[in-house]
């Protein structure tokens, strides 16, 4: 394994941040953020003052639930710190926003009654998951479900299939996704243990930082009687820099309107996309005089080099020689001279030296770029998706309430185990076999405008 020098992750961190356009991708903006809930969920925090809770690499959203025992859930919610047993274990929220969670005053700042406190760094990650605590409550409300932990059942399920049907199925190659989810095959690349593999928290699963835009429009402009949009009610765009918010509530200003980050499948003309998976970590800007992009670069960089992870070149190898035969196609390998070719190949390394990271936004970069191939930076190609899907799988299987049945997936299936809610959703789109992130929001804004 060859390790680059202070002065090699110094220029290449210069090269990933070096100012160039940003390119969109037809992923919609919203994916970014949730793709952040899922890692905080498993991967532990890399920073002590993140660190709040114990994690483990099964997608049980503890991140949500906290610690609570499923038979505590059941017969006596309130004594999670999280949920109000006077309402059958709902999740406390702020009553007047909706949009925030429950706060209580600490040291001078506002801090989020929840178990991970990751989740309240940044406006959007926090509203989505407030979005998933109201979709708990919705589910009581609504009697859907009879108490907090069959609650806790159907959003774990439904989160777990929109992971699969909406995120993994937007963000893999189609060869990989066909593989995993449709044929129920998985690469066997590591056993699950007490932790995310080191290869998912510190490289693969970190393209998501080329991803966000540098500027983001909350909500829709409102329509008159006539449905024309009214000019005087513009909202303007706001900085990705004004969105963290550690410690602070959210005013009702900033309440996000979530068909402006998700598409309806058919009607996303206001759906915001976010940039392309490439090598250009530009998106993010500058914070109290700091480069926050060359921050990001170079600690990802340096923590790699750290924990000793493989090169892209030989994480590829290796993968490639316990693939099936029949699934080498899944990768195809970038050579010396196509690296030359890019910004990343100025550096003055060659291709055999290049860590996983940036490997990994390279090879979707250059897929982008093939004639044949190419899909506009809107998913990873070969070697990261096939990363990112073993483990997920892996922590999907492992969680205690599963979509997947003796490792075998099958949608049908997991609407059926759903309950009410599911048979709610055939109801409203039984064609589809697709449940998405709009989906969800239409049948809960139904559910609002019945109880009213």
């Amino acid at each position: 394994m060859t390790e680059l020098t202070d002065q090699q992750i110094e220029d290449l961190t210069r090269r990933m941040t070096k100012v160039s356009p940003h390119y969109k991708s037809n992923l919609d903006a919203g994916l970014t953020y949730l793709g952040q809930l899922i890692s905080h969920d498993i991967v532990p925090a890399t920073t002590k003052d993140s660190a709040s809770r114990h994690v483990t690499p099964a997608l049980n959203l503890d991140s949500f639930y906290g610690d609570i025992s499923l038979d505590n859930l059941k017969h006596n919610p309130g004594s999670s710190p999280y949920l109000d047993d006077h309402c059958h274990g709902y999740f406390y929220l702020d009553d007047c926003t909706n949009c925030d969670f429950k706060r209580v005053d600490k040291n001078g700042k506002h801090i989020a009654i929840i178990p991970e406190q990751r989740n309240d760094q940044h406006i959007m990650i926090a509203q989505l998951q407030v979005f998933w605590l109201n979709f708990h409550n919705y589910l009581l409300k609504n009697e859907l479900v009879t108490d907090a932990l069959q609650a806790r059942k159907v959003v774990t399920l439904v989160f777990q299939l929109i992971v699969i049907e909406e995120f993994l199925r937007e963000l893999l190659t189609r060869d990989v996704f066909e593989y995993c989810f449709r044929q129920n095959h998985q690469y066997d690349l590591t056993e699950m243990s007490e932790s995310i593999p080191d290869f998912f928290s510190y490289a693969s699963f970190r393209f998501g930082h080329s991803m966000p835009r540098t500027f983001y429009e909350l909500k829709m402009i409102p329509k008159d009687a006539e449905h024309n949009f009214i000019p005087s009610h513009v909202f303007k765009p706001v900085p990705l820099m004004d969105l963290f918010s550690s410690g602070k509530k959210i005013c009702i200003e900033k309440k996000i309107d979530w068909s402006m980050f998700f598409t309806s499948g058919h009607d996303d003309i206001f759906c915001q996309k976010s940039f392309a998976i490439n090598t250009h970590i530009t998106g993010i800007g500058i914070k109290e005089d700091i480069n926050i992009a060359e921050h990001v670069v170079s600690g990802n960089l340096k923590v790699a080099r750290a924990v000793k992870l493989p090169t892209g070149i030989e994480m590829a190898t290796k993968i490639l020689e316990k693939l099936p035969s029949c699934s080498h196609h899944h990768i195809q390998l970038i050579t010396d001279q196509d690296f030359a070719s890019t910004e990343l190949g100025q550096v003055g390394i060659g291709i055999k030296e290049l860590p996983l990271w940036p490997y990994i936004l390279l090879e979707a970069e250059l897929q982008s770029k093939n004639r044949t191939t190419g899909h506009g930076g809107r998913h990873l190609a070969g070697l990261g998706s096939i990363l990112n899907a073993s483990v997920l799988k892996r922590s999907m299987m492992a969680a205690q309430f599963s979509v997947f049945k003796q490792g075998q997936y099958d949608f049908d299936d997991v609407i059926e185990r759903l309950g009410k809610f599911g048979e709610k959703y055939q109801d409203v789109d039984n064609s589809a076999k697709q449940l998405t992130m709009m989906t969800l929001i239409t049948m809960m804004k139904s559910g609002e405008n019945d109880a009213h």
